[in-house]
């Protein structure tokens, strides 16, 4: 049997977890906490030490409910800021040791236990099959009856296919109001439809991103206009002068991080670049012609809707090797003449062109680290690394809690952008 949660190990944090109705918070040794626009949901992995017999007898083998609460505690120990997952086992791993033929209680060693978990409603959600087929119907109207925007064609497909009706909230900014005459999806699920109506049509004039959090909110997002939106989080990173005063903004206002961690930073562009060529042609096939070339030069896509967090400069340095050379795309019929298809897919791929890595550390307010796709801002102290402060994209947040005498808690933070130093 677990045991009741009577001592809170942390003035921090308190965590709690239930198993089958048990109670298992005294027994937590590590939360694991992954968000990434790469996964599209969190992934949450949870270190409890508890003695194998307990798991086999109370048949925890991942069929089971779990439920995570996190609370952030203020200095008072009052609740400042809570989180609840209802959370479903991918894979669990257990480490049973020697023993006795039969266990006696002398010989009660304890195991960790790993259990890897998702958010439940968020996976049910972006993992289910759907099938839409949108067309003209002239006998009358219904959600797939076309013609549709992409935004229109998203909504019919949450609203009639998902049974567990997230909530959606789709960016309006830049967003293709091409109206699609037909369109078939064949069977895939949510997660992978919304990239193939993507691919096939675009879904904004900038780079798309699609996260399900943990409250079952679908957001769909033109990254390259969040980037000039305000911030939802400002991170100062700080040098050996700092002064107290300097962090006690990070106290106070969820918003505000601070960091001493060294910052690292990542460069892929003549990688990105080579791959893409300077000069990019698309051969669509319009309704009403046999063929039609949609040119684009690199640089001004990087320009207009790149992930670029205001540059005083050149957004980009393309190597004039790559400056000679035309890339040309055939593996998109297009709709029509529109070229949304194509910015959408040149903006992806150069969104993440430079990436910047660091850790945030102590007792932080996690429901704004977790917001993956969000506007973050950079600042430094130190005059040579004003180029690479600025704004970014949200990548990922990976937030790791440890049991010591207290919950120490450390994040490690991935940011993006398309321009290197502003």
């Amino acid at each position: 049997m677990s045991e009741p949660n009577i001592l809170r190990t942390s003035r921090t944090y308190d965590i709690t977890l239930k198993i089958k109705g048990e109670n298992y918070s005294n027994d937590i040794s590590n939360v694991r906490m992954s968000s990434s626009l790469a996964t599209g949901y969190q992934i949450i992995t949870i270190t409890i030490n508890i003695t194998p017999q307990t798991i086999l007898l109370n048949k925890l083998y991942g069929q089971d409910t779990i439920y995570l609460n996190i609370y952030k505690l203020d200095e008072d120990e009052t609740i400042a800021e809570t989180m609840n997952f209802d959370l479903m086992v991918l894979n669990s791993e257990l480490e049973l040791p020697v023993s006795d033929l039969v266990v006696s209680e002398q010989q009660m060693d304890r195991s960790s236990f790993n259990l890897i978990t998702v958010t439940r409603l968020p996976f049910e959600t972006m993992t289910t099959m759907v099938n839409p087929v949108f067309g003209i119907n002239p006998g009358g109207s219904s959600p797939w009856t076309g013609p549709k925007t992409p935004k229109e064609m998203i909504e019919s497909i949450v609203k009639e296919l998902v049974n567990t009706k997230p909530k959606l909230e789709y960016d309006t900014d830049n967003e293709n109001k091409d109206k699609i005459l037909q369109c078939c999806i064949p069977p895939t699920t949510l997660y992978k439809a919304i990239k193939e109506l993507d691919n096939n049509f675009g879904l904004y004039n900038g780079a798309p991103a699609s996260f399900c959090q943990y409250d079952n909110t679908l957001q769909i997002m033109n990254l390259s206009t969040i980037v000039k939106k305000n911030f939802t989080i400002f991170v100062e990173h700080l040098n050996h002068q700092t002064k107290d005063e300097d962090i006690k903004k990070s106290t106070k206002d969820k918003k505000y991080f601070y960091t001493y961690d060294n910052l690292f930073t990542n460069y892929v562009g003549n990688s990105k670049f080579g791959v893409l060529g300077k000069k990019i042609k698309h051969i669509v096939l319009p309704s009403n012609m046999l063929s039609h070339t949609i040119e684009h030069d690199l640089s001004d896509v990087c320009n207009n809707t790149g992930v670029v967090g205001q540059s005083k400069g050149k957004i980009v340095h393309i190597n004039t090797s790559v400056a000679k050379r035309t890339k040309y795309y055939i593996d998109n019929n297009g709709f029509e003449k529109s070229e949304s298809f194509a910015i959408s897919k040149l903006s992806k791929q150069i969104s993440d062109v430079s990436r910047l890595r660091f850790m945030l550390e102590r007792n932080l307010a996690i429901e704004n680290l977790i917001k993956v796709g969000s506007c973050v801002k950079l600042q430094t102290k130190t005059q040579e690394h004003i180029d690479i402060s600025g704004k970014y994209i949200l990548f990922s947040s990976d937030i790791n809690w440890t049991k010591q005498s207290e919950w120490q808690t450390t994040a490690s933070i991935e940011l993006i952008r398309t321009n290197k130093t502003i």
